[in-house]
């Protein structure tokens, strides 16, 4: 799920004309969006803690250590000069849940906990948009396309190999949305710096991933 936070602030002077409270507010003061966002920072905070507490019961890779859900704050922008009070805030999140947890719960509490801070305050102009929110799928690992993949598995390695649960969102979903069955096969390890400085694969990886997937194809058209 990605959640997108906009509060819009009114622009004004920092100085002459600055965000201050009632009563030492008049028609010409600002409204500052970026501190208007940080009671929702605060709450996305909090919903990190709380899903951070349940971990999966299923198996992950052994270079994943994370078994939780958790809220990824991704994206903040706002203000244009040090002497202005800053008229817009945006907030990009990520949450991606194990499956034992409900998506569509976390959407609801999102929402209503937006409605509760336009009741509290008649200064906040704020609005979230969830463009993309689905649940978690897990596989049925006694299908014959699975065991098509774990034979392609025990042919190359030579052993047989668990499926594990992977958390982070991939294409695979918008598959499986459409009832195409998918199970995500990759040549990941520990050390490969996913997703950080000099992100790389091994060439023999590369090899064995391409045998996979041909030997899955032959065993499961044969």
């Amino acid at each position: 799920m990605f959640p997108i936070f906009v509060i819009r602030g009114n622009q004004s002077h920092g100085m002459g004309f600055p965000d201050l409270p009632e009563p030492l507010r008049n028609e010409y003061s600002g409204i500052n969006a970026i501190q208007k966002m940080v009671k929702s920072l605060n709450f996305l905070l909090e919903m990190k803690k709380e899903l951070n507490q349940k971990e999966t019961k299923y198996q992950l890779p052994p270079s994943y250590s994370s078994k939780v859900s958790d809220v990824n704050i991704v994206v903040i922008q706002g203000g244009t000069k040090i002497s202005i009070v800053p008229n817009r805030c945006v907030l990009q999140i990520s949450i991606n849940i194990i499956p034992e947890q409900d998506i569509e719960s976390l959407k609801n509490k999102i929402l209503q906990f937006v409605e509760i801070l336009k009741e509290e305050d008649p200064l906040l102009d704020i609005s979230v948009q969830i463009p993309i929110a689905y649940e978690p799928q897990v596989i049925d690992e006694n299908s014959k396309f699975a065991k098509s993949v774990k034979n392609a598995f025990k042919i190359v390695f030579n052993e047989e190999r668990e499926f594990k649960l992977f958390i982070p969102t991939t294409d695979a979903h918008w598959f499986q949305e459409k009832g195409i069955e998918t199970i995500l096969v990759g040549g990941t390890r520990g050390d490969n710096n996913v997703h950080t400085k000099d992100e790389f694969v091994y060439i023999e990886d590369l090899i064995d991933l391409t045998k996979i997937f041909v030997l899955a194809a032959l065993n499961y058209f044969k």
